[in-house]
């Protein structure tokens, strides 16, 4: 494998951990996993599911395991999650233009 198959290798696999946190800390789907009773009564655990260094840290490492242990098993799913973060990093990006958009309208030319 080349440097510049690894480079991108690794570039997918960071973006596939991102939007593996993104998903556990901040998306709808999983906020009953968050606020569920099991987990808001312990202060660690509540802790370690909304904080997105340390879910980082467990999705990194699950992320590279799968890439390192199943290379082609895990492939569509590590490609699936780095498209997907692309996207919501694109709807990010859209979602701020639009904010500053709706911030200036009205006051003089936008930023």
């Amino acid at each position: 494998m080349n440097i510049s198959h690894r480079v991108l290798n690794i570039a997918l696999d960071a973006l596939a951990a991102k939007r593996l946190n993104r998903l556990i800390v901040e998306d709808e789907i999983t906020r009953d996993l968050r606020e569920h009773p099991a987990v808001t009564s312990r202060d660690k655990l509540a802790y370690l599911v909304n904080c997105h260094y340390c879910v980082g840290v467990y999705t990194s490492a699950f992320v590279s395991v799968c890439s390192i242990v199943f290379p082609r098993g895990s492939r569509v799913l590590r490609y699936a999650l780095a498209i997907a973060e692309v996207n919501a990093i694109i709807q990010d990006i859209e979602s701020q233009r639009q904010a500053l958009e709706d911030a200036n309208s009205g006051f003089g030319p936008p930023l």
